[in-house]
């Protein structure tokens, strides 16, 4: 009978949320700049936080042979854990563009990834975070404004449409920005994958 009663205690004991983790200890990715050059991932990864003095945000830059293991390499260098379902602008070069299934194969089979995210292609990544620091704002945040804001909504494109379109074969198209007379401008290309 104690030894029930000692299982009983320890269990109550025992009990909590074993995957839990603190806020502070979480870095909120706002977007990632993904371009593929020398047969390796090239990724920007842009982390917002807020401190005393307003919304900041920081740059990453890591590579990996896989998109995977650029991302575990800025988990690794990185003083805090990277995540993800805040994600709102997932950027890809053209080259980066190329290599979309294995972003694809990645960001299904990780769950900290949502799926609300804004898909966009650019050859212009460096220019374009350039032109939104100039605005003392988040790169991903601002992207994604933009395109929400744009009374066009063809551009407004998130990754679950891309998915759906992407696994019934249908006709893929993605946003295009660039940098035109100072401003932020759209097209749409249609996508072979």
């Amino acid at each position: 009978m104690k030894k029930i009663i000692i299982y009983i205690i320890t269990l109550f004991l025992l009990t909590g949320c074993y995957n839990y983790r603190e806020i502070d200890s979480l870095g909120n990715v706002t977007s990632i700049i993904v371009h593929y050059e020398d047969d390796k991932f090239n990724l920007i990864i842009e982390i917002a936080e807020t401190t005393e003095e307003g919304n900041v945000s920081y740059l990453i830059h890591t590579s990996g042979l896989t998109f995977e293991r650029a991302i575990n390499n800025a988990n690794q260098n990185y003083n805090k854990i990277l995540y993800f379902a805040n994600l709102d602008l997932l950027l890809l070069t053209g080259d980066g563009l190329n290599k979309i299934n294995s972003v694809i194969r990645h960001i299904n089979r990780d769950l900290h990834f949502s799926f609300n995210f804004n898909l966009a292609v650019t050859n212009e990544p460096i220019d374009l975070t350039e032109y939104v620091e100039e605005y003392d704002a988040i790169f991903g945040t601002f992207i994604r404004q933009l395109v929400n804001n744009n009374l066009n909504d063809r551009y407004n494109i998130t990754y679950l449409q891309f998915l759906n379109d992407f696994i019934n074969n249908n006709r893929i198209r993605l946003p295009v920005l660039n940098i035109h007379d100072e401003q932020i401008t759209f097209n749409l290309i249609e996508v072979q994958i």
